[in-house]
């Protein structure tokens, strides 16, 4: 599920529903509300639930998605300029409830 950050839920207007979710991460709770919101890529229009909260989960970006987040078969993400001893990382899709990265090549 993608994450916006608090200050960009505000900027586009999300709005708590009555679902919610808690991620907990080692010790850490971090308590969401969501928003179904709508999203282009290239000329496609697609709706997904998307988190929020009041907490700072990441600097310099507007929020976090995953590669489940797009309505693709092939999902590239570019983090950076390729620096010497750079490889790329394959990720077969996996069926909904299966994400893993253990088959990574």
């Amino acid at each position: 599920m993608p994450i916006s950050k608090p200050a960009g839920a505000q900027r586009i207007g999300l709005k708590p529903n009555m679902i919610g979710l808690i991620y907990v991460i080692g010790p850490e709770k971090f308590g969401f509300r969501t928003d179904n919101l709508p999203y282009r890529a290239k000329d496609m229009l697609f709706k997904r639930r998307t988190a929020f909260s009041n907490r700072q989960l990441v600097d310099n970006a507007d929020g976090i998605a995953g590669p489940e987040t797009f309505p693709f078969t092939r999902t590239t993400f570019i983090l950076g300029a390729c620096q010497p001893g750079d490889r790329a990382i394959k990720c077969p899709d996996q069926p909904a409830g299966q994400r893993s990265q253990a088959n990574c090549e």
